[in-house]
């Protein structure tokens, strides 16, 4: 008889003691569950470099003129663009941008003629196009993480 109260009160003590840190740990741990962030804005899965697939400019293919075009957005929260010619030259062009996560939009902020430009972009499993008018022509950009 000694041998089942002693057991039942062991049993007792460790679900208490159970339900005592679930319940209080997260208040003493300094760990607010609600202002953490989600898991994809803590892994960040969009940084990376992202070649560009295709660039049509009125219907028009401009990657034909380059090498290589590719867009590195990095940890930091800043971007750069880089372009190089089929002649070797390079040309290079960079912001900022921030992940709206709840959207799942990119947001590229970048100087631009003395002016602040800001461009919205659908993100979805590591591709988005840029599309912006040109001389009255459709600019169209599809980038892809890791080409």
């Amino acid at each position: 008889m000694v041998f089942n109260k002693k057991l039942t009160h062991r049993i007792l003590s460790t679900v208490l003691l159970a339900t005592f840190l679930l319940c209080f740990l997260p208040i003493f741990g300094g760990c607010a569950a609600g202002e953490l962030s989600s898991l994809r804005s803590f892994s960040k899965p969009y940084v990376g470099q992202y070649a560009c697939v295709s660039a049509t400019l009125g219907g028009k293919d401009m990657l034909v003129k380059f090498r290589e075009v590719y867009l590195e957005l990095k940890q930091d929260g800043t971007f750069e663009i880089t372009a190089v010619e089929k002649k070797g030259k390079v040309r290079r062009a960079e912001g900022n941008y921030v992940y709206d996560e709840e959207n799942e939009l990119l947001v590229f902020t970048a100087k631009l003629l003395g002016k602040k430009r800001t461009k919205k972009v659908f993100w979805e499993d590591g591709t988005f196009v840029i599309e912006q008018k040109v001389v009255g022509k459709n600019l169209v950009l599809k980038f892809s993480l890791g080409g």
